[in-house]
C-alpha cells in the first residue's frame, strides 16, 4: 500500500498527500546497490582487480528481477524461489555473492567485460538439480561436449548450502538498512537521468543556455510538487501515469502554471497577467487535457526571451485566436486525461512522432484573420503590456495610430469592394428620414440653441475648419435634419458665424468624404451587417512603423535576473 503523508498547516486544516509510486525497476537497481557493497565487504580480492563494479550490477539486474530464473536451468531455479519466499531478498543477495566466489579466479583473470559474461553463463548452464526427475545430461543439454568436459557440474543444493555457510552472517536488519539507505540514491539517479534526457530534447528547440535551463526545470519540478503538496486535487497528481515518457513526468495545471509564469514574464508590471497567463497556458497545451509539461513550458518563455519582433507578435496574435481565446470565457481544462491506462497506445505515439516529423514551420501567410471581437483584446493586451513602462504614453498612442490606420484601410478596402451605387453609401442616423417631419420640433430647437451657443464660443474657427466638417457628431446630428429648421430658424439666420457651417450640413446630408471609422461603427447600418477583420501581415505591416512599439519587444531580456527572482519568490506566496 502507498504511503501518505500528512502535513498540518498552521490554519490546521490537514492536507494529504499521496506520492506517486516509484518506477517498477526501482527495487532492482535498489538491490544492485545492496549488491555493490557485499561486494566490497565480502570479496576484496574481486574489488582489488575491477575497482569499477557497474559491471557486476549490470549483469546481477537480471538475477534479481527474476530471481535467477532468466540464468538457471528451471530446475534449479524452482530451488532458488524457494529460499526467495522462506528469507527473502537475503537469499538471493547471497547466493550472488556464491556465484561469484566460485568464478573468482576465472573473473580476475578476464581481460574484458565480454570474457567475464561468457564465463558466468557457462557456469550457469551446469547447474543441475540432483532431485530432478529428469538425468543430468537432459538438463545440461544447452552445453556442447567441449564445455562438459571443462565444466564440473554444480548442484543446486550445494551451491545455496555454500551460500548459507560462508555468507550466512549478512543479516536481514542489515540488508534492510543497506536499501534503505540506497533508495534515495537510486530515486535521485533515476531523477538524474530523466532530467538529463529532457533537457536534451528541449535544448535543440530553445535558445536557452544549459545553465538557465537547468534552473528552469527545477522551478517548474519545485512548482509541480508544490501543487502536490498544497492543493486539494491537483490536477498534475491526480492525472499522474509513471507510464507516460519522461517529458509528461512533470506537469502543471493552470493555476500552479500561472503561478510560475506571473514570476518569470518578461512584462512584470503587465495588468492582466491572469488573463494572459490562461491564453497562454490554452495555447501551448496541444493535447488539450489542461496540463503543461515543461516542453511546451519553455517553448513560451523562449519567444518572449529570444523571440524577434514578428514571432512575439505572431504569438500574441495566436493568444487571441481558438483555443486560446475563447467567449464567453470558461475554465481551461475541455478534456480531462485519462489516469491509470492499462496500456500505452503505441499508434498514438507513432501518429505523433510522425506528425512532428512532418510537421512544416508555420508562417504568417497560415494564420486566420482576427475579428472584431479578438482584435479589440489584442488592443488591449498591448496596453496592459505597455503598463508600468517609461515610455508608456508614447506606446499607447502608437498603438492609438496603428489601431486607426488599420480600421481607415479596412472602411476603405470594404468600399471598394461594395457596388457603385447611391443608395448603397453610409447614409446618416439611425434615426430615419421619415421619423422628420413627425417630431422635428423641440428637438430641432434644441440643436439650433446648441448650435447658436457652439457658434457664439471662441470654437467658431474650429467649426469653419475643413476637420470639422466631417467630423461625427456634426453629421450625425445636422446634415439630415438642419435643413427645414435651419431656413425657418432666426437665430441660425442672424448669426453670420454659424452660416457656414450650417451651409455645409444642409448641403451634404451624405458627405463627399467618406466619415472616420468611429463613426461609421457606431451609426452606420452597414457596419452593424458586415463584420471587419484583419490579417496578421496587415497588423505587422502596421506595427513595423512604430519604432517605439518594435523596440519594446525587441528589447532584451535579463534572462537569469528573470530566473533569480523566480528562485527568491516562488515560495513567498505560501510562506505568507
Amino acid at each position: 500500500m502507498t504511503a501518505k503523508r500528512v502535513l498540518c498547516v498552521p490554519e490546521g486544516l490537514e492536507l494529504i498527500y499521496t506520492p506517486p509510486p516509484p518506477p517498477p525497476s526501482s527495487g532492482a537497481l535498489v538491490d544492485q546497490a545492496v549488491f555493490e557493497e557485499l561486494i566490497r565487504d565480502h570479496l576484496p580480492q574481486l574489488v582489488e582487480h575491477m575497482a569499477d563494479l557497474s559491471f557486476f550490477s549490470s549483469v546481477s539486474l537480471s538475477w534479481f528481477l527474476t530471481l535467477f530464473v532468466s540464468v538457471l536451468p528451471i530446475e534449479s531455479a524452482v530451488n532458488v524461489v524457494d529460499c526467495f519466499f522462506y528469507d527473502g531478498v537475503k537469499a538471493i543477495l547471497q547466493l550472488g555473492l556464491a556465484v561469484l566466489g566460485a568464478n573468482m579466479e576465472a573473473l580476475i583473470s578476464c581481460h574484458d567485460d565480454a570474457e567475464a559474461v561468457t564465463i558466468l553463463n557457462k557456469f550457469f548452464d551446469s547447474v543441475t538439480n540432483k532431485d530432478s526427475p529428469l538425468p543430468p545430461t537432459v538438463q545440461q543439454a544447452s552445453l556442447s561436449n567441449s564445455d562438459r568436459s571443462s565444466h564440473a557440474t554444480v548442484d543446486i543444493s550445494e551451491l545455496i548450502r555454500e551460500s548459507y555457510e560462508k555468507y550466512g552472517s549478512i543479516r536481514s536488519e542489515d540488508v534492510e538498512s543497506s536499501r534503505k539507505r540506497n533508495k534515495l540514491f537510486v530515486i535521485q539517479t533515476l531523477e538524474d537521468t530523466t532530467k538529463q534526457n529532457v533537457l536534451r530534447v528541449v535544448s535543440q528547440e530553445v535558445k536557452f543556455s544549459a545553465s538557465q535551463l537547468d534552473d528552469l526545470y527545477y522551478l517548474f519540478k519545485r512548482q509541480h510538487f508544490l501543487s502536490c503538496y498544497w492543493m486539494i486535487d491537483s490536477p498534475a497528481l491526480m492525472h499522474h501515469d509513471p507510464s507516460q515518457p519522461y517529458l509528461d513526468q512533470y506537469q502543471l495545471g493552470f493555476q500552479q502554471f500561472s503561478l510560475l509564469f506571473s514570476l518569470l514574464e518578461p512584462w512584470a508590471a503587465c495588468s492582466a497577467t491572469h488573463s494572459l497567463s490562461l491564453w497562454v497556458c490554452r495555447l501551448i497545451d496541444h493535447n488539450q487535457d489542461g496540463l503543461v509539461n515543461f516542453k511546451e513550458f519553455c517553448s513560451a518563455l523562449d519567444i518572449f526571451y529570444h523571440g524577434s519582433f514578428t514571432d512575439k507578435l505572431k504569438f500574441l496574435f495566436k493568444l487571441h485566436l481558438p483555443p486560446a481565446f475563447e467567449l464567453p470565457e470558461d475554465g481551461v481544462i475541455r478534456k480531462s486525461p485519462e489516469r491509470g491506462r492499462g496500456k500505452v497506445d503505441l499508434q498514438a505515439y507513432l501518429k505523433q512522432w510522425q506528425d512532428e516529423i512532418l510537421k512544416k514551420e508555420e508562417t504568417i501567410k497560415d494564420l486566420p484573420r482576427i475579428n472584431q471581437a479578438q482584435f479589440i483584446q489584442l488592443s488591449k493586451t498591448m496596453y496592459n503590456l505597455f503598463h508600468g513602462d517609461p515610455e508608456e504614453e508614447e506606446l499607447y498612442r502608437a498603438v492609438a495610430r496603428v489601431t486607426s490606420l488599420l480600421l481607415r484601410m479596412e472602411e476603405v478596402g470594404r468600399r471598394l469592394q461594395e457596388p457603385a451605387s447611391p443608395q448603397k453609401t453610409p447614409p446618416a442616423p439611425p434615426a430615419g428620414p421619415p421619423e422628420q417631419g413627425e417630431g422635428e420640433g423641440e428637438g430641432e430647437e434644441q440643436r439650433e440653441e446648441q448650435r447658436e451657443e457652439q457658434a457664439s464660443s471662441s470654437s467658431a474657427v474650429q467649426k469653419d475648419s475643413p476637420t470639422s466638417s466631417s467630423s461625427p457628431s456634426t453629421v450625425q446630428k445636422d446634415s439630415p435634419t438642419s435643413s427645414p429648421a435651419s431656413s425657418s430658424s432666426p437665430a441660425s439666420s442672424s448669426s453670420p458665424t454659424s452660416s457656414p457651417t450650417s451651409a455645409v450640413q444642409k448641403d451634404s446630408p451624405s458627405s463627399s468624404s467618406p466619415p472616420p471609422t468611429s463613426a461609421v461603427q457606431r451609426d452606420s447600418p452597414v457596419s452593424g451587417e458586415v463584420d471587419w477583420s484583419f490579417s496578421f501581415e496587415q497588423i505587422l505591416a502596421s506595427l513595423l512603423n512604430e519604432p517605439k512599439v518594435v523596440f519594446f519587444f525587441e528589447r532584451p531580456v535579463d534572462a537569469d535576473a528573470r530566473l533569480a527572482h523566480a528562485r527568491a519568490q516562488q515560495l513567498r506566496p505560501r510562506a505568507k
